[in-house]
């Protein structure tokens, strides 16, 4: 049988009837995927070739996981974590994201447990995802790593989305003897956890370089730490912004002094020009 975004369409029907087995494409889509690729609406689907189907791949490859895959990564020397992490990677490469979600969910379980022990953050091992990620949360918020509360919101929002993930992974996938969620359902999950590990991604690396940020305060030198660095900036934003209103002062200054010393000049003119002018009268 045809293999279409990782899935079988049946091989002894018309094509435009059995691009419809894939969720969500109906006749219409059929028929337009069909045209785009001036295919033959009426041959089987079996005997569609390997460039055809690449084709109809490709086509559909705009809602692909390719953007996401560098999200999923090992962020410890564990092997077990890089096994993990590659698995997942080689079903997003196939584009066959529901044969991974299983695999998806303990990946990022291992991630945010190794997030919370990096932040020496304490937790229930037997708590679901969902909990202990609720910690690791209010942590970034505490340590000032978060600054918009629409940032704050969806994050918070997050959470509900891992507690439904646990059961995604109990009930529709390849953990247990379960029917398989479909495809398109299966891409949109794997795009938002994507996207909420790429963000922590970035957290992370304002977190390391708050680590070792180091500045100078006047004549004194120092490094700080993370739990100053959220004042360290209000400080510098302080001070920058003394320094901007300084420099409008000492220009209005600047220009004021010019203004004196052009009037002090032109006064001075006109007290000597009469002068001149009458001494000149007298000598004639």
């Amino acid at each position: 049988m045809p293999r279409i975004i990782g899935i079988d369409i049946p091989a002894n029907k018309r094509l435009l009837i059995s691009l419809t087995y894939i969720y969500g494409i109906g006749r219409v889509l059929s028929e337009e995927i069909i045209s785009k690729l001036k295919l033959d609406p009426n041959m089987k689907a079996g005997k569609l070739t390997e460039a055809d189907i690449g084709k109809i791949n490709t086509v559909l490859s705009d809602d692909s996981l390719s953007d996401h895959i560098n999200a999923i990564k090992a962020d410890s020397e564990d092997r077990d974590f890089s096994l993990l992490a590659k698995s997942i990677r080689d079903s997003i490469e196939k584009n066959e994201p529901e044969n991974a979600l299983d695999r998806l969910h303990t990946f990022v379980v291992r991630y945010i447990r190794n997030l919370c022990d990096k932040h020496q953050i304490t937790y229930d091992k037997d708590k679901p995802l969902h909990s202990f990620f609720g910690e690791y949360i209010k942590h970034l918020k505490n340590e000032h790593l978060v600054e918009s509360i629409m940032t704050e919101r969806i994050m918070k929002s997050s959470i509900s989305i891992l507690e439904s993930f646990n059961k995604v992974r109990n009930n529709q996938s390849f953990a247990h003897d379960n029917e398989i969620l479909n495809y398109h359902e299966s891409l949109l999950i794997f795009k938002n956890i994507s996207a909420i590990i790429e963000f922590l991604e970035s957290v992370e690396k304002l977190f390391d370089t708050s680590e070792i940020y180091s500045h100078s305060d006047l004549n004194n030198t120092s490094t700080i730490t993370r739990a100053g660095f959220a004042n360290l900036m209000t400080e510098w934003k302080g001070w920058a912004k003394l320094k901007t209103e300084k420099a409008k002062v000492e220009e209005q200054e600047t220009v004021f002094f010019c203004l004196r010393l052009l009037l002090y000049a032109v006064g001075s003119i006109m007290l000597i020009v009469p002068k001149l002018l009458y001494s000149t009268k007298v000598e004639e």
